[in-house]
């Protein structure tokens, strides 16, 4: 690189980070009288490099906490705002997300159940989650064996 372009990027650089906030409130202004066009190119954006978004959220997990903790409040309310408007999508992907969870006996769900029998949840062992695991696993097929007796089934 020559001399010439060094200089001018560093100068770039000094004249972007002293006119910061000039600089926000021109995008803000944009982003305002420009909503949808913003949208739409943000949406193509998300679409075209969803796998770069998340590899970069999983390779980066401590910017990415620091950033959630950093924006809590704006977080939650963007939150509050998409499950107002999507009250529907969201009970019915809780209602899917539940009953996959209990199907698989994941250990988010069996934490839940021990939890519910008022252990705390940081006070649960992995040895308690296989425990609990396998205590669900023969509550469910003594149910099964007892459906298929009442139903006349010959369990042999």
């Amino acid at each position: 690189m020559s001399k010439y372009l060094l200089t001018h990027k560093e100068s770039e650089k000094k004249h972007r980070l002293k006119n910061k906030d000039k600089k926000k409130e021109y995008l803000k202004k944009y982003y305002m009288e420009n909503k949808e066009r913003s949208s739409e190119y943000a949406k193509e954006y998300y679409l075209k490099n969803k796998d770069k978004k998340k590899e970069f959220r999983l390779n980066n997990k401590k910017y990415t906490k620091e950033y959630y903790l950093k924006n809590k409040e704006i977080l939650l309310k963007k939150h509050k705002v998409y499950a107002l408007k999507n009250k529907v999508y969201k009970k019915e992907y809780s209602k899917e997300y539940h009953s996959k969870i209990s199907k698989e006996l994941t250990d988010v769900y069996l934490r839940s159940q021990l939890a519910k029998n008022g252990l705390k949840s940081n006070k649960v062992t992995h040895e308690m989650i296989e425990v609990k695991r396998q205590q669900l696993i023969i509550f469910r097929g003594i149910r099964d064996i007892r459906k298929d007796i009442k139903d006349g089934v010959n369990t042999e």
